[in-house]
C-alpha cells in the first residue's frame, strides 16, 4: 500500500514548482512526479524579430541567472553570423559570468537550502517553518543566522563587482556581436579586484566551511538523493586559448544508480557534435502536442493531454537521461572526487565557488588594459543559423538560433532545470530529480523535510525551465 504526498508549491526556488511523491508503508518514496506548473513562451515572443533582440529579451527569462542567457544568445548571434572575438571579449564575458555564479551560489545555500537544516529567527519570513530534524545549537543556529545575512551583503557586492564590465545587472547591458562594449581600464580593474578581496575570504572562512559543517551534521544525505549517474557538462569560460576553465563532457557508469563514489576520469568523455546534434525533447507527459524527439511537438500547448503532468519537456542525450549542474561540472572537469548525492550537490556548489572566484584573479590579469572588448560592428548576412552552449549555475545552456530576411524564423533554449526536472520521457524514464528521491525516506509524512532536502539540492529554476520552442 503506497500513499501519495503533494507538495505544492514548493518554495524556496526560483518559479512555480509541485511534487507528487509516492510512499510506501515504510515510509520510502518508491516514485516521485516534478510539476513546472506555468506556461511561458520567450522562444514565441523572440520569433520573427531580429536576431540581436534575443540577447536581452532572453535574459528576462530569469531573474536570477540572466547572465549565461545573455552569454549564450550573444554567441549563437556570433556563430550564426560568423564573428569571433577577442581575448579580451572572452575574459571580460567570463569576469561577468563569474560574478553571476559567485551570486548565485551563495543564494542557493544560505536563502534557499540552507533552512531545510537550521531554523532561522522566529519572525517572518523564517515562519512558518518545519521544526523537524534540526541538529544544531541554539549557539551554532544564531552563527548561520548571521551568515545568512552577511552572505545578502556579498551578493550585493558580487552584483556590483559584475555590473562593472556588465554595465548593470541583473540585465547585462555590454555583451554585443562582436565583443564587449566595456574596455578594461586600470581604474575598473582595480575596482573589480577590491571586491574579489571581500568575496574571496567569505567564500573560503564562511561559505566553504558553513556547507562542510552541515555535511557533517546530517551525513545520510552523502548516501541518497543521487539521481542517475549520466552527468553533463557543455563547458564554461573559455580561456581565449582554446580551453576552459570547465571543459565540455560526459561522465557516465553504466548499470549504476542512486548515490556512488565517483570511481575514475575513464568515465569521463568529451562532448561531440553528435552529441548535441542528439538532443531532443520528449513530450510525452509535457502539456504540448505530440511527437518524439526532436519531431515532437514542442509549440502547440494542451492543457487537456492525456498523461501529462508538467509544462517541462525532458530533454535528453541520445534517448538518455542526464543531470547538470556544478557537481557534474566539477566532476567532469576532475575537481570532484566526493560522490553522487544531495549533499555532494551542496559540497560541489561550494568547491566551485571557490575555483571561480580564485580564476577570476587570473582573468583579470590577463585583460589587456585600455584595449576595447568589441572589435567592430557585426554585419548580418541574409541567413544563418548557430547553437550556442555555456554553463549556467544550476547547469548546461544551450540557444539555438535560424534566421532569414534578418528575422529569427526558430529560437530554441534547453535550461538546466529542463534537464534536471524534467517528467517522464518516451521511454518513461524519470528526470533526475524524480529519480533522486526515490528511496529517500520521510519519517513524517505531514512534514516531509528529507524531500525538500533532495528537492533544494537541485536549485531548480522553474522560470528558466518552462518554454515553448519554435524552432
Amino acid at each position: 500500500m503506497s500513499r501519495r504526498i503533494t507538495v505544492a508549491p514548493v518554495t524556496r526556488v526560483e518559479g512555480h514548482l509541485s511534487l507528487n511523491v509516492d510512499i510506501d508503508d515504510t515510509g520510502r518514496v518508491i516514485a516521485a512526479y516534478a510539476s513546472g506548473t506555468m506556461f511561458r513562451g520567450f522562444e514565441s515572443i523572440i520569433a520573427g524579430r531580429d536576431p540581436r533582440d534575443a540577447i536581452h529579451l532572453t535574459q528576462r527569462i530569469c531573474g536570477v541567472c540572466p547572465i549565461p542567457h545573455a552569454r549564450a544568445a550573444v554567441e549563437v548571434v556570433e556563430r550564426a553570423f560568423g564573428v569571433e572575438v577577442s581575448r579580451n571579449a572572452l575574459l571580460l564575458r567570463n569576469l561577468v559570468q563569474g560574478a553571476g555564479l559567485v551570486s548565485d551560489h551563495l543564494l542557493h545555500f544560505y536563502h534557499l537550502a540552507l533552512l531545510d537544516y537550521v531554523h532561522g529567527p522566529a519572525l517572518p519570513p523564517f515562519t512558518p517553518a518545519i521544526p523537524v530534524d534540526q541538529r544544531f545549537s541554539e549557539a551554532d543556529a544564531q552563527v548561520f543566522a548571521q551568515h545568512y545575512l552577511a552572505a545578502l551583503d556579498m551578493r550585493r557586492k558580487a552584483q556590483e563587482m559584475g555590473a562593472i564590465f556588465a554595465g548593470k545587472l541583473p540585465h547585462v547591458m555590454t555583451f554585443a556581436p562582436g565583443g564587449v562594449t566595456q574596455q578594461p581600464t586600470s581604474a575598473n580593474v582595480r575596482d573589480f579586484g577590491a571586491y574579489l578581496d571581500q568575496l574571496v575570504p567569505f567564500v573560503e572562512n564562511v561559505y566553504i566551511p558553513d556547507v562542510m559543517k552541515v555535511a557533517q551534521a546530517y551525513p545520510e544525505y552523502l548516501e541518497i538523493g543521487g539521481g542517475p549517474v549520466n552527468l553533463l557538462s557543455f563547458g564554461a569560460f573559455p580561456d581565449g586559448t582554446g580551453g576552459q576553465l570547465f571543459p565540455a563532457g560526459k561522465y557516465g557508469s553504466p548499470g549504476r544508480s542512486g548515490a556512488h563514489s565517483v570511481e575514475s576520469p575513464r568515465h569521463v568523455s568529451p562532448l561531440t557534435d553528435a552529441d548535441v546534434a542528439s538532443i531532443g525533447e520528449s513530450v510525452k507527459h509535457a502539456y504540448y502536442g505530440d511527437g518524439r524527439g526532436r519531431n515532437a511537438d514542442t509549440v502547440t500547448p494542451n492543457l487537456d493531454k492525456r498523461g501529462a503532468y508538467s509544462w517541462v519537456k525532458a530533454p535528453r542525450l541520445g534517448d538518455e537521461v542526464f543531470q547538470v549542474g556544478a557537481l557534474a561540472r566539477m566532476i567532469v572537469s576532475g575537481n570532484y572526487r566526493g560522490g553522487l548525492s544531495a549533499m555532494d550537490r551542496l559540497l560541489a556548489n561550494a568547491y566551485e565557488t571557490g575555483l571561480v572566484a580564485g580564476a577570476m584573479r587570473g582573468w583579470l590579469g590577463g585583460l589587456s588594459l585600455d584595449t576595447s572588448g568589441y572589435q567592430h560592428v557585426a554585419t548580418m548576412p541574409k541567413a544563418g543559423r548557430g547553437v550556442a552552449l555555456t554553463e549556467a549555475p544550476r547547469g548546461a545552456l544551450a540557444h539555438w538560433l535560424e534566421y532569414a530576411d534578418g528575422k529569427v524564423t526558430g529560437y530554441r533554449i534547453i535550461t538546466p532545470t529542463s534537464w534536471n526536472a524534467s517528467p517522464r520521457d518516451d521511454r518513461e524514464a524519470p528526470g533526475p530529480l524524480e529519480q533522486a528521491l526515490v528511496g529517500v525516506r520521510v519519517a513524517d509524512k505531514s512534514q516531509p523535510v528529507e524531500v525538500y532536502r533532495v528537492i533544494h539540492s537541485f536549485d531548480p529554476c522553474m522560470g528558466c525551465a518552462v518554454h515553448v520552442t519554435v524552432i
